[in-house]
């Protein structure tokens, strides 16, 4: 009964109130303040009321992010035995700190018997031990003694919307396969990894860039639309301005990934850019029907946490 009332409590933090939503009642699209750097634009998305991106109670406990928790040995992640050996799509997360632990969809971790990606967006309250949906991301790895788990940054843009939309492990191996092919990279485990072997100093003026526009802004945000060249990449929205907060990094790191890998200089117009806002964002029952081919929700308790939506 007790963690069924913290629970609860949790939700009331992280989560809008019954009668808020993610579309334009409450939200506001800054066209004018749009942020732009080498390949990748972003297109800030604000709550209208400042209040409306407060939580609704005073949180229980402070909050850190996963890559904060592995760093700092705040957290245990651990595969789950299944009858037939491990289970690859589910983690088991045992927080051992006083914090709450907030994780990101699309955040990578090595290790275990095969390296991971987090398939949804939760909150690990402290103290606690839950469970994870993941999909594996190296197809050809399957170690007897599993190596510890380490972060290691956010899947790419692509590889989110193939997981997002197919909800499929299959699917995801053949997406690694596909980008291991595109940018000639080999590997005998077809590790996803692989890729970003080199990309660090090359990604670093992006996230540099992009998050001092961020730390100079008072904004409250609810998130952002994403693009590279004519293509808007990815919407990431958030109920509260602080779970953005939190976020910012992951999903950032998500959308510089795609803008190096696969970008170009941005040249959307507004009138493609307001066309996918409109069908996103206008009501509750258009954006559900989006939502359902286009991307995904996070819900808890009912309410959602986390809104991705691709073009």
């Amino acid at each position: 009964m007790k963690h069924f009332f913290l629970l609860g409590y949790l939700l009331c933090w992280f989560v809008l109130p019954a009668s808020a939503q993610l579309t334009y009642a409450k939200l506001r699209v800054q066209y004018d303040s749009v942020w732009t750097y080498k390949n990748l634009q972003l297109i800030p998305i604000r709550f209208k009321d400042k209040d409306a991106a407060k939580p609704t109670v005073p949180p229980p406990a402070e909050s850190m992010t996963l890559v904060e928790a592995m760093q700092n040995s705040r957290v245990k992640v651990r595969e789950i035995d299944g009858k037939k050996g491990g289970d690859v799509n589910w983690l088991e997360i045992k927080n051992r700190s006083k914090e709450d632990i907030f994780i990101t969809s699309g955040q990578v971790v090595s290790g275990g018997k095969q390296d991971r990606v987090m398939a949804e967006t939760k909150v690990i309250a402290a103290g606690s031990t839950d469970y994870v949906k993941v999909y594996c991301i190296e197809k050809g790895r399957w170690d007897r003694k599993p190596k510890g788990f380490k972060h290691r940054g956010s899947a790419n843009v692509e590889l989110r919307k193939v997981m997002d939309r197919s909800k499929r492990q299959s699917t995801v191996w053949k997406e690694i396969d596909n980008q291991l092919a595109l940018n000639n990279r080999m590997s005998s485990t077809a590790s996803y990894l692989k890729l970003f072997k080199d990309a660090v100093i090359e990604d670093t003026g992006y996230i540099n860039f992009f998050t001092r526009k961020y730390r100079q802004s008072d904004s409250a945000f609810a998130g952002f639309v994403a693009v590279t060249g004519n293509r808007i990449i990815c919407t990431d929205l958030f109920a509260t301005t602080r779970l953005n907060n939190l976020a910012y990094p992951s999903i950032l790191a998500s959308y510089v990934r795609t803008a190096v890998g696969n970008g170009a200089p941005p040249t959307i117009s507004h009138e493609k850019l307001k066309t996918f806002l409109d069908k996103l964002l206008t009501d509750e029952p258009s954006q559900k029907k989006f939502i359902a081919t286009n991307g995904k929700m996070d819900v808890a308790n009912g309410k959602i946490v986390h809104l991705v939506a691709y073009e």
